[in-house]
């Protein structure tokens, strides 16, 4: 079972200093290092009432690599929060949206909206998932990206696209 907080650590940053001196033929090298900083991601509770246990609700969490993506409501509740959110089980709409964007010499991007709708488990974590498709730098009209969300453990896709929307 994953660990319900996650914790981001930021990376151990390494500045490197090299000077040379040819005269005498040697070589100084300063390291510093900044040690580690630790802080948990927000959780959103996605239903009315009293905070439930851990087992009686799923968790789902946004996954950010090159496709930054966001949920803009799930069963028509807005939410303007960012990391996890903790939902009852049964069958959710969660309408989500993606986009990447290409340095400024591909002139390219990626955007995309859809409605998902998946059946969260109690006791189960799930990742919206995106990824980016399309040629790049031509055809701007095709630089789309979509969504998915999957059980965190197996991989296993377990949403159904109900909506794409123009963007």
């Amino acid at each position: 079972m994953l660990v319900r907080k996650i914790l981001i650590s930021t990376y151990c940053l390494v500045t490197l200093v090299v000077q040379g001196c040819s005269a005498f033929g040697t070589t100084s090298v300063l390291v510093s290092l900044v040690p580690y900083a630790c802080c948990t991601v927000e959780t959103t509770q996605v239903y009315e009432g009293e905070k439930q246990a851990p087992d009686k609700v799923a968790m789902l969490s946004l996954i950010q690599h090159d496709v930054y993506t966001k949920i803009s409501s799930i069963d028509d509740k807005p939410l303007h929060q960012k990391g996890t959110f903790e939902l009852l089980p049964g069958e959710k709409l969660v309408d989500a949206s993606c986009i990447k964007h290409q340095p400024r010499d591909t002139f390219g991007s990626w955007k995309g909206r859809e409605l998902l709708m998946f059946k969260p488990q109690a006791g189960h974590d799930y990742e919206l998932r995106a990824k980016a498709i399309g040629p790049g730098r031509c055809c701007l009209e095709q630089n789309i990206c979509t969504m998915w969300i999957e059980d965190a453990i197996t991989g296993e896709t377990v949403s159904e696209l109900v909506a794409k929307f123009a963007t």
